[in-house]
């Protein structure tokens, strides 16, 4: 057993870890933040879906969480904050066109990719599973435990939130998550740059949600994390 809980973050890559952790290990007084960086999407996963996307959060996210660090058992978990990117999951299907493309190129009002067909079976199978996790407040996790369970968007995506560009490489997200750490480690700032007016998007936890259904909102920049800053102050 640890002296304080857990709250544990589970996100999408590690430019999330490198940019979000420096100061929401500041910010939440009250618990330890630890990061589980899954390296996909386990949202758009052709193999994740409603029925079993809360069993695979807890195999894939949890689980290798503990067998990685066998300091914590599933009794130090207070809590799960799940971090996402909307990667436009709820625009319309006619927006995604397909293109001369690599990477899947994001735009103010439409989506272009090399295979429509691939892409929109993911961004489908996101759209429901994001419909369903939007909607739980507690979650599963190994040997029968039970805990809170909270799920936070990046809108289009990390770098559009965090640096105002929707389709950056590899490189380039690497290197800004480094800038944006050391830009905003202060944890005031951090708090502060979610609560911008450019970036939160206001409204109670479920009335965020159902902005980003909206038309063309989940790709828009914005994101309801301010939430999440302000509930976990204390920690768990």
């Amino acid at each position: 057993m640890t002296e304080s809980k857990v709250l544990l973050f589970i996100v999408e890559g590690p430019s999330d870890e490198a940019s979000l952790a420096p100061a929401l290990e500041q910010i939440i007084t009250g618990s330890t933040v630890k990061f589980k960086v899954m390296r996909a999407d386990i949202t758009s996963d052709y193999g994740s879906t409603v029925e079993n996307i809360e069993r695979r959060i807890k195999e894939f996210g949890v689980k290798r969480f503990l067998t990685d660090n066998s300091q914590f058992s599933a009794n130090d978990i207070c809590g799960i904050v799940h971090i996402v990117d909307l990667d436009g999951a709820f625009i319309a299907d006619e927006l995604v066109t397909e293109g001369e493309v690599e990477d899947v190129q994001y735009y103010d009002d439409r989506i272009v990719c090399k295979n429509r067909e691939k892409f929109l079976r993911g961004k489908n199978n996101k759209e429901a599973n994001l419909l369903h996790l939007s909607s739980i407040s507690e979650i599963s996790i190994p040997y029968g435990v039970v805990v809170p369970y909270s799920i936070f968007y990046m809108s289009c995506n990390l770098d559009h939130v965090l640096h105002n560009k929707r389709n950056s490489t590899k490189k380039q997200k690497q290197e800004d998550s480094i800038l944006f750490a050391d830009n905003y480690d202060d944890p005031e700032k951090f708090a502060s740059f979610f609560n911008g007016s450019d970036i939160k998007i206001e409204g109670t936890y479920p009335e965020t949600w159902k902005y980003a259904q909206i038309e063309l909102n989940s790709l828009k920049r914005g994101s309801n994390f301010w939430i999440c800053i302000d509930s976990y102050k204390g920690g768990c």
